[in-house]
């Protein structure tokens, strides 16, 4: 995705997760509240669901720090994307195991 810094310089992120139905009671909440073409849930139908979520957790720190300093924060960045990315799919029954977050001054 991409966001904007405070100086208003674009930046571009990219999120890698690391996800689980844990039971049959999360694998029922999942097929009740996602609805899905076919036999299976595919992982491009889990990430627009959750990008929005992703999108606001990044916004929420890089909007409000400079470009330079922005790596200084991605720890904060990835610990808030964990946070809202878990509480948001843990309404599907899914579990979140591990986020990574990668951002980058759009050229």
């Amino acid at each position: 995705g991409v966001a904007t810094s405070a100086e208003m310089a674009e930046m571009t992120y990219t999120v890698d997760y690391y996800i689980h139905v844990d039971s049959k009671d999360d694998a029922l909440k999942l097929t009740t509240h996602m609805p899905f073409g076919g036999h299976y849930i595919k992982a491009e139908e889990v990430a627009s669901y959750a990008g929005p979520v992703v999108e606001q957790a990044i916004n929420q720190v890089i909007q409000v720090t400079p470009m330079e300093h922005i790596n200084e924060h991605i720890h904060e960045i990835v610990e808030l994307v964990k946070e809202h990315m878990s509480a948001f799919l843990a309404v599907y029954g899914i579990t979140l195991n591990d986020a990574k977050v990668l951002v980058l001054p759009k050229d």
